[in-house]
C-alpha cells in the first residue's frame, strides 16, 4: 500500500507512527495480504467463497441462461462445496434467495451431457434437500439421479443408506416411461449394480421384472411363433427401448434357468438413447466379477405377479431357445443430440461504487 494513501487516510488524526509503521497498523486488519512475490491475496479462503456465493445469488448465476447448457454446467463445475454451502444457507435463511435459486435446477431439464461435473451434482443434491417437495413433480431424466444422490447424501452411485435403496426402489416406476427416463433408468440401475452392494442381490429379480413388461414379451414370443421357420422377429429401439436393451445385455442359461446382465452393456445401450454421465467416469473400469448382475428365472415369474395361464405364454421366451433365437435386436446406427457447444461468453462485469474516506474530527491514536 503507498505511503501516500496511508498518511491521506489519517490526515486528520493526531499519530506518532513513521510511514512503514502506520502502514502495518492500518493493514493490521485487513482482509487481504500480500505476499512475497507481490502477489495480493486472502488472508482466508472462506471470505473469497463467501464472496464467489454471494456474486452468484446477486446475479442470478452469473447471468448465464438456463438453456445455455455449455455455460451452465461449465459454471456449476466451478462451486466448490465451501461456496455450495454458502449458497444453501442463504437460501435457508432468505425466502427471495430461496426462490431465486429455486430456478437453478432448470439446468438439468432437457440436459444431455456425458461430462456433467460431479462437484456441479453434489451442490445441487445438497440444494435439493430444501426444494424436494417443490421439485415432486419434476420427472425429467436427471432428476431420476439427483433424487438417488440426495437420498445417498453423496454423489455415489453404491447405496451407502437404507434411503438410498428405497429411491432406488421408487426408480422402477420409470422404467415404464417415455423413453429418456427409460435410459435415465436402466444406466443409473447398471451403474449401482455394479458396485458390490447388498443391493445387488436384493433387488436383482425385482429390477429385471420391472425391467421386461410381460405384455411387450408375450407380443414377441406371439409373433416368433407365428412367422416362418428360417424368420427373425426383430426388435426395434424405438418401438420398445427397453427388450432392445435386454435383446443386446442379457442371455438366459443354466439348469436352473438364470437371466445374466452385462452391466457394462447395459450402460452402453441404454446410453444411446440419452447422453447422461460424469465426466470422471469416461475410464472407469468396473471389476469384473462385478459386471455381471443375475438372477433366476422364478423369482422374476413371481414378481410379476400374473396369472398362470399368462405366464405360459411368457415362458418359451426362457425356456425354448429357438423362439428365444428368433427374437433379435434391430440394429439402427443414429446420432443422439448432444449438449456440447462453446460456453458463452461470461456475463460483464457488474460495476460498484468506489469506497471514499469520510473526513473525521481530529483524535489521537
Amino acid at each position: 500500500m503507498p505511503a501516500e494513501i496511508c498518511r491521506q487516510a489519517t490526515s486528520d488524526v493526531r499519530h506518532d507512527y513513521d510511514d512503514t509503521a502506520l502502514r502495518k497498523e492500518l493493514t493490521a486488519g485487513c482482509l487481504i495480504e500480500k505476499g512475497a512475490t507481490g502477489t495480493i491475496y486472502f488472508g482466508h479462503r472462506s471470505l473469497q467463497e463467501f464472496l464467489v456465493a454471494e456474486h452468484l445469488i446477486a446475479t442470478d448465476f452469473n447471468e448465464v441462461p438456463r438453456e445455455d447448457k455449455s455455460a451452465s454446467v461449465w459454471t456449476l463445475a466451478l462451486v466448490t462445496p465451501e461456496v455450495g454451502s454458502f449458497i444453501v444457507e442463504a437460501a435457508k435463511s432468505s425466502k427471495q434467495v430461496s426462490d431465486a435459486v429455486l430456478t437453478w435446477f432448470d439446468i438439468l431439464k432437457d440436459l444431455r451431457r456425458r461430462d456433467f461435473p460431479r462437484s456441479g451434482m453434489r451442490f445441487l443434491s445438497e440444494l435439493y434437500q430444501l426444494f424436494a417437495e417443490s421439485l415432486t413433480r419434476t420427472h425429467d431424466p436427471w432428476f431420476l439421479w439427483l433424487r438417488y444422490f440426495s437420498a445417498n447424501k453423496s454423489v455415489e452411485f453404491a447405496p451407502k443408506s437404507s434411503a438410498a435403496t428405497d429411491q432406488l426402489i421408487a426408480s422402477f416406476r420409470y422404467l415404464a416411461g417415455n423413453r429418456e427416463q427409460q435410459a435415465a433408468a436402466l444406466m443409473l440401475f447398471a451403474e449401482v449394480f455394479a458396485r458390490q452392494s447388498d443391493v445387488r442381490g436384493k433387488l436383482a429379480p425385482q429390477f429385471i421384472a420391472k425391467w421386461l413388461d410381460p405384455g411387450g414379451l408375450r407380443e414377441a414370443v406371439q409373433t416368433a411363433r407365428e412367422i416362418g421357420r428360417n424368420k427373425s422377429h426383430y426388435i426395434p429401439m424405438d418401438d420398445n427401448f427397453p427388450l432392445w436393451c435386454f435383446l443386446h445385455a442379457a442371455k438366459v442359461e443354466g439348469n436352473p434357468l438364470r437371466v445374466t446382465v452385462d452391466l457394462i452393456e447395459l450402460r452402453k445401450r441404454a446410453g444411446l438413447a440419452l447422453p447422461m454421465g460424469f465426466a470422471d467416469e469416461q475410464e472407469e473400469n468396473v471389476p469384473e466379477d462385478a459386471r455381471y448382475l443375475s438372477s433366476q428365472v422364478q423369482p422374476i415369474y413371481r414378481s410379476w405377479g400374473v396369472r398362470e395361464s399368462e405366464l405360459d405364454r411368457i415362458r418359451p421366451f426362457f425356456s425354448d431357445e429357438k423362439v428365444r433365437g428368433k427374437i433379435l435386436p434391430l440394429e439402427v446406427v443414429r446420432a443422439v443430440r448432444e449438449d456440447l457447444e462453446k460456453p458463452a461468453a461470461l456475463a460483464k462485469s457488474i460495476e460498484k461504487p468506489t469506497l471514499k474516506l469520510k473526513q473525521r474530527s481530529p483524535r489521537r491514536m
